[in-house]
């Protein structure tokens, strides 16, 4: 009886919205526990194009900063969404990352991001089908 009356301001247009509300946060819920969601690669694949990239991002994509020399500083890649890691590597690609003469190791990014491995599409996602694999 009082939750009742208390709930009684509420018009169904509001029911409608938290509904929608509702279902909108269990869609983001989803993607934020699968990090692998829309990778499309080999993993297995993946392992061994990444090699690579290991000098600076680490062996298992868990990263290296302060203990690197600055051309060997990358950020973790373990884990990531495949929609980020497939943003930046674009980004990089096209451009629109490491266009600051200030930015030496995104400089060495953008380098890595036009060599054989990454300019190819496909190589890219067995990468990202790896690196979203780890934790």
């Amino acid at each position: 009886m009082k939750i009742q009356s208390r709930l009684n301001f509420l018009s169904p247009c509001t029911f409608k919205s938290l509904r929608n509300f509702t279902i909108l946060l269990s869609c983001f819920h989803l993607l934020a526990i699968s990090p692998g969601a829309f990778a499309s690669g080999d993993p297995k694949l993946g392992e061994q194009l990444y090699q690579s990239c290991a000098k600076c991002h680490g062996a298992l994509g868990e990263g290296k900063n302060a203990e690197a020399a600055w051309a060997a500083r990358g950020p973790k890649l373990a884990g990531q969404h495949a929609w980020y890691l497939r943003e930046s590597i674009t980004k990089y690609k096209n451009g629109l990352r490491a266009y600051e003469p200030s930015d030496r190791t995104g400089e060495l990014m953008k380098g890595m991001a036009m060599t054989v491995i990454l300019s190819k599409d496909e190589n890219i996602e067995h990468i990202i089908a790896y690196l979203t694999n780890l934790n």
